[in-house]
């Protein structure tokens, strides 16, 4: 009992020890500092980043500026001590988050910092990093390209504005990750470790004037009159002898279009060859996060938040963009509410959302607690491009871009991105996504101004599609883009409109008055050659053979080449046509057929031609357009047996769009006025047609 009863103090001992040991090892959480500006609403709580470098001479971390006016900004960095650090703002522009580089080499090794930003009058610092590598790029002012680092430095001074500033873990690029990779200048500069004394060589290669200064003395250049290529063998190179320990390196680029790459290369003492300066040479930057927003006691800024742009999808000059944001404060029993410019909402403290156009837009926080209002701020974001992504392009991102877009309400959504994603939609002739804008559009038309009109004149282009032919919606687009867009889209839609009236709408006299109306200045070459081209096309709708065949001659063959050669060439497209008609190939058969009849005017009045362009019509479903093109060939054909195959085309286009009287009443007319032809063969065959007994004399 005695022994138990030891045992037992022995264990509660030991486990006392260990609690105890426990506590005493455990680190302790930095207690808050004390508050170090007065004058200031709110502030930071920054932490190193899990896979930040470290140790490191200087952090960088990104903060909203919360409405704060970016160029009266005056950012101040204590420790978790309390003491002011040196810092500086780097990079600070509406609508984008403000970038601040502070000192990380003092005694002070913790994590924890604190941002303070005010919107002031005082000057801020004019501290500099003493460590690190940081790259700058900006827009290049177009001038003679440079010879040397004077002249490349002057350039450097006299281009703008200012693309971005970030941290570089070397120099080893081939894009700029602050904007286009076109017509920007870069500058490196940083500092890096020079492992033991001795001679090193430097080399730049790149694929535009390139010049690299260590500790102020120009090492290496490749000026614009370079003959050696990029420089990939280190013809651009030259050599210095260092001290060991820590140097100042400066790498100056131009770059203007076209593909680019920046690099430097070195051979320390030891070695034997020139290779890339690795990353671990260079001085690195410890990367920072917020963690905590902390508003003043008085401060009536009780909500925060940051945003970075994600991903994208880029295709010419339009993007589809994803922005992540995250609220403060995100402590758990809070509400999120988020309000977007383009009349979306989303709930949740780190929502990710999809932009349809890059620019500055408007997004609003509202935080409440057990459903009473916390605090709302409304920030202008700008969005634009993830840069530092590489690719512009996923099919599989865009996918998941158009999954969204189609559940969209547009009802409320700006005409400006409505105008983006229609061009968007035609540029990748995207059905389905100019579909869902298409009657959002039309019906909010009133809406766009004379810039925006050219999305409804697309849209026109989009309901005219094979794939679509919704031909009463196009022609609402044309009439909406002639009533309100530019006097130069006025008229394009015009063109469009009359081209529509002949070959779907089967009105040749409208048409041709609203022909008339067309200003030929406002048109491209190609776009003048269609009006007359269209002239002829309303002329021969109408039966005016001999006028049509004049305004074809008139408009004249794009092909110099003697006649037999013009014949020989076209009848070997046409046969190439017809095997693609053979095979169902309909697109294919209709891009061939549609350069023959716009190099050869003369070829729109060919029965032959014209059979041809009829199947494909018929091919695609596409009977307005195929019962004008029929009617046409009618007034052209002489030919018995053309004659006969055209009206039985012609029963078949009035079937398909569902007008069976006026398809009975065709057939009985072919069988009738030729009943040995093998369409009226084929016409009793298919659908049992006779023709009617002969009328008896006297009768």
């Amino acid at each position: 009992m005695e022994i138990a009863a030891r045992n037992l103090f022995c264990r509660l001992a030991i486990l006392l020890l260990i609690g105890v040991g426990e506590a005493v090892m455990q680190p302790q959480a930095e207690a808050a500092a004390p508050w170090s500006v007065s004058g200031a609403k709110w502030r930071l709580r920054i932490e190193r980043t899990k896979d930040s470098p470290w140790p490191a001479p200087v952090g960088i971390v990104e903060v909203s500026p919360a409405n704060l006016d970016p160029s009266k900004l005056v950012a101040t960095v204590c420790n978790a001590e309390g003491a002011t650090v040196n810092s500086a703002i780097v990079w600070a522009t509406n609508g984008e988050p403000v970038k601040i580089v502070f000192e990380t080499s003092g005694a002070y090794r913790g994590s924890t910092h604190y941002v303070y930003l005010e919107e002031t009058a005082r000057s801020s610092s004019s501290w500099k990093p003493a460590g690190g590598m940081f790259l700058e790029t900006r827009r290049l002012k177009r001038t003679a390209p440079p010879n040397n680092w004077e002249q490349c430095w002057k350039l450097w001074n006299e281009s703008g504005p200012v693309l971005g500033y970030s941290p570089a873990k070397e120099i080893f690029h081939g894009h700029n990750p602050h904007d286009a990779t076109t017509n920007f200048m870069a500058l490196f500069s940083g500092w890096f470790t020079a492992p033991k004394p001795g001679e090193y060589t430097f080399a730049v290669v790149c694929t535009g004037p390139a010049f690299l200064r260590v500790d102020g003395k120009e090492v290496a250049e490749r000026g614009a009159r370079a003959t050696g290529g990029r420089g990939t063998r280190g013809q651009y190179s030259g050599n210095i002898k260092l001290t060991a320990g820590r140097h100042k390196l400066e790498y100056l680029s131009m770059h203007t279009m076209g593909e680019w790459i920046a690099e430097a290369a070195w051979k320390t003492p030891d070695a034997r060859y020139l290779s890339a300066m690795p990353a671990k040479a260079f001085e690195q930057v410890a990367s920072y996060e917020i963690a905590e927003f902390e508003p003043a006691p008085a401060s009536g800024q009780k909500v925060y938040f940051t945003w970075e742009m994600s991903d994208h999808c880029i295709v010419d000059e339009l993007a589809l963009v994803e922005a992540r944001f995250k609220a403060f404060p995100n402590d758990a029993g809070l509400q999120w509410r988020w309000k977007f410019d383009d009349g979306t909402t989303a709930n949740g403290p780190a929502p990710l959302h999809l932009f349809a156009r890059c620019g500055l837009r408007q997004v609003e926080l509202e935080v409440l607690k057990q459903g009473e209002p916390l605090g709302r701020i409304m920030q202008l974001v700008r969005v634009r491009p993830q840069w530092q992504r590489l690719e512009e392009w996923s099919d599989k991102l865009y996918k998941a871009h158009i999954s969204e877009l189609l559940k969209r309400d547009y009802t409320r959504t700006p005409i400006a991105d409505l105008v983006a994603l229609v061009r968007l939609g035609d540029r990748l002739a995207d059905h389905d996504l100019l579909s869902a804008v298409g009657a959002a559009c039309l019906s909010r038309q009133d809406e766009f101004g004379p810039l925006e009109a050219e999305g409804l004149y697309l849209l026109g282009f989009h309901y005219e599609d094979p794939e679509v032919r919704d031909y009463d919606m196009a022609e609402k687009m044309w009439q909406a883009a002639i009533a309100r867009g530019l006097p130069s889209l006025k008229e394009k839609a015009r063109l469009r409109l009359a081209l529509y009236l002949i070959q779907v709408a089967g009105k040749p006299a409208e048409a041709l008055q609203l022909l008339e109306r067309i200003n030929p200045v406002a048109l491209t070459e190609a776009e003048a050659r269609q009006l007359k081209l269209a002239r002829g096309d309303a002329m021969l709708l109408q039966g005016k053979v001999a006028e049509a065949a004049k305004i074809y001659d008139a408009v004249g063959s794009l092909n110099s080449d003697l006649n037999r050669t013009l014949n020989i060439r076209t009848r070997a497209r046409l046969e190439v046509a017809r095997d693609f008609v053979r095979r169902g190939e309909w697109d294919r058969a209709d891009e061939m057929l549609r350069q023959i009849e716009w190099e050869t005017p003369a070829d729109r009045l060919s029965v032959e031609t014209g059979l041809a362009r009829l199947q494909v019509y018929m091919g695609r479903k596409e009977y307005p357009r195929a019962l004008t093109r029929c009617l046409q060939l009618l007034n052209v054909a002489i030919v018995d047996t053309h004659r006969a195959d055209l009206l039985f085309y012609l029963s078949e286009i009035h079937r398909g769009m569902g007008r069976k009287e006026e398809a009975e009443a065709v057939l009985q007319k072919l069988v009738k006025e030729f009943p040995y032809s093998e369409a009226a063969a084929k016409a009793r065959d298919k659908y049992g047609i006779v023709p009617p007994p002969p009328k008896k004399r006297g009768s």
